[in-house]
């Protein structure tokens, strides 16, 4: 026999009787969506990411923002997501991620971007300052970028600015901007610079590894051939069935190509750069079809991988390194590279140059001579054991901060020679327009100057302030036989900011001697000729207060020559002529190296590479 239950009988009004179904619908609404899930309006959030509901018809929904101490520092997004409720489940497809929404989530390491994923707003991954890798999962349709106009710049959108750390990118998809370019989605470190300079340092990407992923679609899409995300990339991963053409000269850095399909690219198109360095990895049982190739068998290096996956490497910075220092190829023609760090740590870049450092004029790569010709930017920077260093004449550039924060450098020496150097430069902000630092915290005390100097700024100025470049030596020396005219040209504001030379050695046998020297604050001013030559324009505070030493027994040629004979303290200098500045006076070692290029102990086994401070080479083996 069943039982019946008996509730009390409660008189209801018709108003009461109106607003019960009402409150019930509510109160089932709400017991829905209460499943580990926090409510507010048409927002809910779900392991530290908070999502906006789109479209309750079409059920779809934005990731809004993320609580950077709730979420996966290995982040797979994802492309759907439920909400259970005691009655059903709401599903909804996750189609956007909004404004800012993982701005400055500094837990963020790696980040997999969902097919269902179509739209990315502005700033959205911007100052994730440790995140190191973004996959774009496979996906037909091209994923689009938000943009902004902004008055003096491009079209930017920032989505993953000031992200340092980020070097790896996997595409699965077409990339699009509502802009003009793809760049836009890292204009990293350096935040706002010139438009006007012949250095460009513009686009700082950290992308040193892609991979494009098997039947990934690079037909549609602003950038068809994601040309605009290969400016660093060194270790490119290609995969099967891809769709369209690759771009694969674009890739100008570039050190190992891992290909996944076992017939060669009758059409691809390389440069010489990549032909001489960059090493190509093929399945196995693919050589010969390579090899076969008028295109792929002008690699000088090709090697067999076995299995669907390939880890090179980690890529480098670098395109190859010689003698325990690190160089980038320029140009291929003219067969020319630049001295380069060796490696990035924390988004910055670093060496681990030390001692007395010779830069060579050329280097030899696969049997082909190179000329050294640039000084990277921020090349030596930070080298806090590099004691001294000798620049080349082949060198026509030097970098913005090459040596900056370089505390123990008190020996710079520029080789002699006619044609100018320039020093490179950035704009950092209005007030500041441009910056050089090139020397910036170091303590040079002699500086060897053998050619004259300008600024990479315009090409009608040439004049020059050492205060900019942060040199302050307290001793510099015009090389015997330099063309002194020149060089003290390129100085002629040396004294803009009360700088004061305490001591100027100017060699004998000059091809040109300088005519006016009055900006110039000296201590004293030795002079190698017995000889004197025409006497430049002084201050007459120089005349008084500066000490004018002379070769043995020349002081009264001296002074009895015009304009000379107005220094009140005139005296011998018992210094003997200035060494050429090709010539390394002692040889030493500076450093020992695999052949990889790491630097390694005394007591390293294997074979070891010594490269001495006169530029010189030597490799040796120890069992």
């Amino acid at each position: 026999m069943s039982s019946i239950s008996v509730y009390p009988v409660h008189k209801t009004n018709n108003r009461e009787m109106k607003q019960k179904p009402i409150i019930q619908k509510l109160v089932l609404l709400t017991l829905m969506l209460l499943s580990a899930v926090a409510v507010s309006a048409r927002e809910f959030t779900i392991d530290g990411i908070t999502y906006r509901v789109i479209s309750e018809t079409d059920k779809t929904c934005a990731i809004k923002s993320a609580d950077n101490t709730a979420i996966a520092a290995n982040l797979s997004l994802p492309s759907v997501i439920e909400i259970s409720g005691r009655v059903n489940t709401l599903v909804y497809d996750v189609i956007e991620i909004e404004y800012r929404a993982f701005q400055n989530c500094d837990r963020l390491v790696s980040v997999s971007i969902p097919a269902s994923i179509n739209y990315v707003g502005l700033f959205a991954f911007q100052g994730c300052s440790n995140l190191e890798s973004v996959r774009f999962e496979p996906a037909s349709t091209p994923l689009e970028f938000a943009f902004v106009q902004e008055s003096t710049e491009p079209r930017s959108s920032y989505t993953f600015s000031f992200c340092k750390k980020l070097y790896k990118l996997t595409i699965g998809r077409p990339l699009k901007s509502a802009g003009d370019k793809l760049w836009c989605l890292y204009w990293g470190r350096l935040y706002s610079l010139t438009q006007y300079s012949p250095i460009s340092y513009v686009e700082d990407f950290t992308i040193t590894e892609m991979t494009i992923l098997d039947g990934t679609d690079i037909s549609t899409g602003d950038d068809k051939e994601f040309e605009l995300f290969s400016k660093d990339v060194r270790t490119l991963k290609v995969g099967k069935n891809i769709i369209g053409e690759i771009g694969f000269n674009a890739y100008k850095r570039l050190n190992d190509l891992v290909m996944k399909e076992s017939q060669p690219d009758a059409d691809a198109m390389f440069s010489d750069r990549q032909y001489l360095l960059t090493k190509t990895y093929v399945p196995k049982g693919s050589m010969s079809a390579y090899r076969a190739s008028d295109v792929w068998s002008k690699f000088y290096s090709m090697n067999e991988y076995d299995g669907d996956t390939f880890n090179p490497a980690p890529p480098t910075v670098y395109d190859f390194a010689s003698g325990g220092m690190y160089f980038n190829l320029l140009d291929t023609d003219e067969l020319k590279c630049a001295v380069t760090y060796s490696g990035m740590r924390d988004g910055e870049p670093y060496s681990t140059y030390s001692g007395d450092v010779v830069i060579p004029s050329s280097v030899t790569i696969n049997g082909i001579t190179i000329d050294v010709t640039e000084i990277d930017r921020e090349a030596f920077s930070m080298c806090g054991g590099l004691t001294a260093v000798t620049i080349p004449a082949s060198l026509s550039k030097i970098g913005y901060r090459a040596f900056y924060g370089c505390e123990n450098l008190a020996k710079v020496t520029f080789e002699k020679k006619d044609g100018a150097l320039g020093f490179g430069y950035i704009q950092d902000n209005i007030r500041s327009p441009f910056k050089y630092e090139t020397f910036q915290g170091c303590n040079i005390e002699t500086l060897i100057f053998g050619r004259p100097i300008f600024i990479i700024y315009d090409v009608n100025y040439t004049g020059f302030i050492l205060e900019k470049l942060g040199l302050y030596p307290r001793h510099i020396i015009i090389p015997d036989g330099a063309n002194g005219r020149a060089i003290f040209s390129g100085l002629h504001n040396y004294a803009d900011r009360g700088f004061v030379m305490s001591k100027v050695t100017i060699g004998g046998n000059l091809t040109e001697y300088p005519t006016d020297l009055s900006e110039g604050y000296f201590g004293t001013i030795i002079l190698r000729d017995g000889e004197p030559w025409p006497c430049p324009v002084f201050s007459s505070s120089t005349y008084t207060s500066t000490k004018l030493l002379v070769p043995n027994g020349c002081v009264e040629a001296y002074k009895a020559a015009d304009g000379w004979k107005n220094f009140l303290n005139i005296s011998e200098s018992g210094e003997s002529g200035i060494e050429d500045t090709g010539v390394t006076a002692q040889k030493t070692v500076v450093g020992r190296y695999d052949l990889s290029g790491r630097q390694v102990a005394d007591d390293y086994s294997g074979v070891t590479i010594i490269r001495y401070s006169d530029g010189s080479v030597e490799k040796t083996l120890r069992r």
